[in-house]
């Protein structure tokens, strides 16, 4: 394994970690099994049944294990403040992950994604921000640059 793979390597200790920091804010979801779908593979399958979580995705694990982690470091003055680019799955789950954690979040999506999906965005209490549908607006409204 290079240097570089060693430093991304995560250990059983760091999963454990993340399941510690997020275990209150998500919910337990099964591990289903289906003779059919094994039949038609040949294998023993095993379905984790993530879309079962509050955001329908297990992006609310990441989220939360990553906005717990940036919380309990946070050095600034305040609250730090979250702040995403996403449409889907991912935007709700740091919607509702930053909110669990006591943490405000902007979530810039394009303005041409389904209302359905600001509606939920909101409903996890995120901050909207509307934009076109490029990388180069995002940058623009929040001066980052990657």
């Amino acid at each position: 394994m290079s240097a570089e793979a060693k430093k991304l390597a995560i250990s059983l200790a760091d999963i454990r970690s993340a399941m510690t920091r997020v275990r209150e804010h998500v919910h337990y979801t099964p591990v289903l099994q289906c003779s059919y779908m094994d039949a038609l593979s040949g294998y023993k399958l095993y379905f984790k049944c993530e879309n079962l979580q509050r955001t329908g995705s297990f992006k609310v694990r990441g989220a939360t294990n990553m906005i717990q982690k940036l919380v309990s470091s946070w050095q600034g003055p305040g609250r730090p403040i979250v702040v995403t680019h996403s449409s889907g799955n991912h935007a709700q789950a740091v919607s509702l992950a930053a909110t669990r954690c006591g943490v405000e979040s902007h979530i810039v999506m394009p303005n041409s994604c389904p209302l359905v999906k600001v509606k939920a965005v909101e409903g996890y209490g995120g901050k909207v921000v509307l934009c076109e549908p490029t990388e180069e607006v995002f940058n623009h409204h929040f001066d980052i640059h990657f």
